[in-house]
């Protein structure tokens, strides 16, 4: 489960950290 919850935060970390490089 955490394995899980850890994915979601990490893409959603990814994709707020790619807006904020562009």
């Amino acid at each position: 489960m955490r394995e899980i919850v850890h994915n979601q935060v990490g893409q959603c970390g990814n994709q707020i950290g790619s807006k904020f490089w562009e």
